[in-house]
């Protein structure tokens, strides 16, 4: 597998296994959402999933660190629990809790890698998060949005990461 595109299937992961603990903190959070909640004394800083063995949180600031079997996982959440943003840092240290992204470049190297995909068109840089993202597909303009390069296609998302249950379950 070639370079970038090795990355870009460790961003799709990074993504996909934040998503789908936020949605699973959110559906315990309630309708103001993970962050409001936590903000308002409701959520406590530390807990654990329901219905997800061995699976805690930790949430500060704007942001939540997973842990669960072996995995560790940190990421940012916006106002609406959108975990969209890819801090260059986290997503290095996600990828070597996994495990399965060896050999990795040194942090410089890597954080090289993702502004070549930059350039490629395939992420973008959020100046206003101060991280990299997806190209948006629809939405706001670039510009609106704070992002340094025009958007490109998406990418199919990976599937269901083992030992996490899915959705609803």
């Amino acid at each position: 597998m070639a370079p970038h595109d090795l990355i870009m299937t460790l961003v799709r992961d990074y993504l996909e296994t934040s998503t789908r603990y936020a949605r699973r903190l959110h559906a315990q959070a309630g309708p103001e959402g993970i962050l409001g909640t936590f903000h308002r004394g409701a959520l406590p800083r530390r807990g654990i999933f329901r219905g997800v063995p061995r699976a805690g949180y930790e949430l500060h600031g704007s942001g939540c660190r997973v842990r669960s079997r072996g995995l560790e996982i940190d990421f940012d959440l916006t106002g609406d629990d959108d975990v969209s943003s890819i801090d260059p840092w986290k997503l290095y240290n996600f990828a070597l809790s996994r495990g399965v992204y060896a050999p990795l470049p040194d942090r410089a190297m890597f954080r090289t890698s993702l502004d070549d995909l930059v350039h490629a068109g395939l992420l973008v840089w959020d100046g206003r998060r101060g991280a990299f993202a997806l190209p948006a597909t629809s939405g706001p303009s670039d510009a609106d949005r704070g992002v340094s390069r025009t958007p490109a296609g998406g990418d199919p998302p990976l599937p269901r990461e083992p030992g996490i249950p899915p959705e609803g379950a």
